[in-house]
């Protein structure tokens, strides 16, 4: 990004396939007032081959290209946290991803917390790295907004720390404003974590089973969200439980086999 494309296929005779994870063309060229949509389109033309993510993202590729041959092969998850056995502690609420205020709606994320931190005794972790001026911005507004107390921004993490924080998360919270099959999700889900979410096009592939879904950029909604479902201690422990069994799609040695068939194919 903001390109979406290095125009590969004209630069070799060989077969190039795209890898297209996220087409954020038109919202780039919302951000920065360049044409950033109209480059990413020219992009997609100059393909013959693609793998998406999701059918969301097939469905944009054909209608721009609509000679190229796409095969829908999503993410995959360790198998080392799809095997985990555990009982769930769940202490705290979560944010984990990148730190980046216009896609991932850190600005939504905030408003919504301040409307409900004398309402709940959890407190949201937000973890990740991004650019400088993104991580200070945040650490900004949760100061302005005097969070001090009950947000607690803990940079990245990887490895076990990564592991810990999903074991002992409540569920998610993902306020982004576009998406395609972000890995923390399913990471997430393979810790019986289920997703807070608003109603993105992007993030139709999320069953309902492992997700609650907001009306798009309701920050007030996504808060009352928030303490609704801490509440119904019942759904949240249906919804954990079946996110867990969803996560099991996501075993890489079979995503592995996918791209070996399409590749193979070509």
């Amino acid at each position: 990004p903001p390109f979406s494309s290095a125009f590969l296929p004209y630069f070799t005779d060989k077969p190039v396939v795209g890898l297209a994870h996220l087409l954020a063309g038109a919202d780039m060229a919302k951000k920065f007032g360049l044409p950033f949509d109209i480059i990413e389109s020219a992009g997609l033309k100059s393909y013959k081959y693609f793998i998406v993510l999701t059918n969301q993202s097939e469905a944009k590729v054909l209608a721009i290209n609509n000679r190229a041959r796409v095969a829908v092969i999503p993410n995959g998850i360790d198998k080392a946290m799809l095997n985990e056995r555990f009982e769930k502690d769940a202490l705290h609420l979560l944010y984990i991803g990148r730190i980046d205020f216009e896609q991932k709606g850190l600005d939504l994320l905030l408003k919504a917390f301040k409307h409900i931190e004398h309402d709940i005794t959890q407190k949201l972790f937000i973890a990740g790295s991004g650019q400088k001026e993104e991580v200070d911005k945040l650490k900004e507004k949760i100061k302005g907004l005097k969070l001090e107390g009950s947000v607690v921004y803990l940079g990245k993490v990887e490895g076990l720390q990564k592991m810990d924080l999903y074991r002992k998360s409540n569920f998610i919270v993902m306020p982004s404003r576009f998406e395609t099959l972000p890995l923390t999700l399913l990471e997430a889900f393979a810790f019986k974590c289920p997703a807070l979410i608003f109603d993105i096009e992007d993030l139709k592939w999320v069953p309902d089973a492992c997700a609650v879904r907001v009306p798009p950029f309701e920050s007030e909604q996504f808060g009352k969200a928030m303490v609704d479902l801490l509440q119904d201690r019942t759904k949240l422990k249906v919804m954990q439980e079946q996110a867990g069994l969803y996560a099991q799609n996501f075993n890489w040695d079979n995503i592995a086999e996918k791209y070996k068939s399409f590749l193979m194919e070509i």
